[in-house]
């Protein structure tokens, strides 16, 4: 009976509300747990007890007897909301994370067969951070964050151009892989070049990144941009946006001094979390509800400046 008991208490869950634990599974309270655990106990401490009485064992095994059926009694089923997989090849959600994957099958053919240089569905920037800080005439070096349960990365990319279609560059476990060569052709000096990055996880992929136009070194007039501006006026505003108002960001990208950028997409934004705040496509922000989370003001080369919001 003993071991019975002690297999019982094992094999069930312990939580305070069922929250957290899967629906296939039973649970108990901390309080349930312990009530059998001391039945158990008390029957292992008087069989070791010098001069015990059968009376004495009789009365430990029915009092563990009582704990064992209170404690099956007290069983619940987990309530834990357990996402499904995306499982349909034709499927990709709205925003794609570890928590809401996509099919490795349905986002390598939405990238390959992309008509146009502008995002996939499902991308985020936040997740990756996907950007290019260095190039040079004949590379262009790509770096981004790591993503939570993703093995490893892949980059697509080809010259900048509807008709040109995605390839796959390279499959790698890192943060960083340095371009040199495009579907199957070394990269020519002072040239745009397009980027797409997913984080997979076995047949799964966890994020998207937002596709990135950076151009090699080289040109006389045109480069890439060095980094992103927001003035301070607009910053410290952010620190204390009121519920249900709104601030314009009016972030711009900063090209390199005697430099231009030609313009493939302009500075785009996006919320961390959309709870407490949104932002436009313009990149006027709105307060939804008291709390802080993080504006992400980033250009076609992935470089961005963070804007604190703090919603009164």
């Amino acid at each position: 009976m003993i071991d019975d008991a002690k297999t019982n208490m094992n094999g069930t869950k312990v939580s305070n509300d069922g929250t957290d634990v899967d629906p296939g599974d039973k649970w108990v309270t901390a309080g349930e747990r312990k009530a059998l655990e001391d039945a158990i106990k008390n029957v292992e401490d008087t069989l070791k007890k010098p001069g015990v009485t059968g009376s004495e064992v009789k009365q430990a095994f029915e009092n563990l007897d009582k704990a064992r059926k209170a404690f099956d009694a007290a069983k619940k089923t987990g309530t834990k909301k357990v996402v499904p997989p995306n499982d349909n090849p034709k499927t990709i959600p709205a925003e794609v994370t570890p928590n809401k994957p996509a099919t490795l099958a349905a986002v390598t053919k939405a990238i390959t067969t992309a008509t146009n240089d502008g995002d996939i569905k499902g991308s985020t920037y936040a997740q990756l951070k996907f950007q290019s800080k260095k190039q040079t005439k004949k590379s262009i070096k790509l770096q981004w964050s790591k993503v939570k349960g993703a093995k490893k990365y892949t980059v697509y990319a080809n010259q900048c151009g509807k008709k040109n279609k995605y390839k796959k560059v390279a499959t790698v476990k890192g943060k960083t892989l340095n371009v040199k060569k495009v579907a199957g052709k070394k990269l020519k000096k002072g040239t745009y070049y397009k980027f797409l990055l997913i984080a997979e996880n076995g047949n799964k992929v966890n994020a998207i990144s937002k596709t990135l136009h950076v151009r090699t070194a080289g040109h006389k007039k045109y480069a890439n941009y060095k980094s992103v501006s927001v003035k301070k006026a607009v910053i410290k505003k952010a620190k204390k946006l009121k519920k249900g108002k709104t601030l314009k960001l009016n972030a711009k990208g900063v090209a390199p001094k005697g430099k231009k950028v030609s313009v493939h997409v302009k500075t785009r934004y996006e919320s961390a979390n959309k709870k407490i705040a949104t932002v436009t496509k313009a990149g006027k922000v709105k307060g939804v509800k008291k709390g802080k989370t993080k504006i992400y003001c980033y250009t076609q080369n992935g470089l961005a400046k963070v804007v604190t919001v703090t919603v009164k």
